[in-house]
């Protein structure tokens, strides 16, 4: 017995719904008549990506200090368990993605550049 696929289908991607998506023909169509401001409602932040990773925050030594390589220590009070983490500043900004480790310190996994 043979078979073959004949149409496959995305349902959803890491959290994201098939109802969410839009697909690249149909924003290059609205870019094309109106511009950018036409598929900004479409294009999320870059943090929505890691919503579903525990969120830390960093004071702004802390961020500097990853973006040098070196190892950061979370805010006082803060308590995340070890593995991957949503970073942040005092200011909300998302910063990148890092990972707690058994010490407690946290190491940049994938930062922001800017």
């Amino acid at each position: 017995m043979r078979a073959h696929v004949i149409e496959l289908r995305r349902l959803s991607v890491a959290g994201f719904d098939s109802r969410d998506m839009v697909s690249f023909s149909s924003l290059h169509e609205k870019f094309s008549q109106a511009g950018l401001s036409a598929i900004d409602k479409y294009v999320l932040p870059i943090s929505t990506a890691v919503r579903h990773f525990s969120e830390v925050i960093l004071d702004a030594r802390s961020v500097a200090d990853l973006r040098q390589g070196k190892m950061a220590r979370m805010i006082s009070g803060s308590q995340c368990s070890e593995g991957k983490v949503a970073l942040y500043s005092t200011a909300k900004d998302f910063v990148g993605v890092g990972e707690v480790l058994s010490s407690g310190q946290i190491k940049a996994v994938k930062l922001l550049a800017f």
